[in-house]
């Protein structure tokens, strides 16, 4: 599990969610807390799209998502399935962005 301080280091923020994962929060300027707001929100939307569904695995298997610019980078510690893609995509969305401006990559194993 990567600590508090390993996503400080990497320039996350860090929300915990669901009995110990946590999923890093990244926006580039400290002065612009409302993208901090707008990625909990989003972070908000999976978690009711979890409780709804009793599928977690989601929350599970982020390790961080950023904005930058209202385009989103969703770090993925093991492969997405397009449900799960659709999901960001929807949350995302709901924040007034389009789905289209997002990028999935897979985080790299050291």
């Amino acid at each position: 599990m990567i600590t508090d301080e390993e996503f400080r280091q990497h320039g996350c923020h860090v929300d915990n969610i669901y009995g110990g994962n946590k999923i890093g929060l990244e926006w580039i300027r400290d002065d612009q807390d409302w993208r901090s707001f707008r990625l909990h929100r989003v972070v908000g939307y999976l978690r009711a799209v979890a409780d709804s569904t009793g599928e977690y695995d989601l929350l599970r298997k982020i390790s961080c998502i950023r904005d930058h610019k209202g385009d989103m980078t969703v770090f993925w510690h093991v492969l997405p399935t397009a449900d799960e893609k659709s999901a960001l995509e929807k949350a995302w969305n709901s924040e007034a962005e389009s789905g289209d401006m997002i990028e999935h990559e897979l985080e790299e194993k050291v």
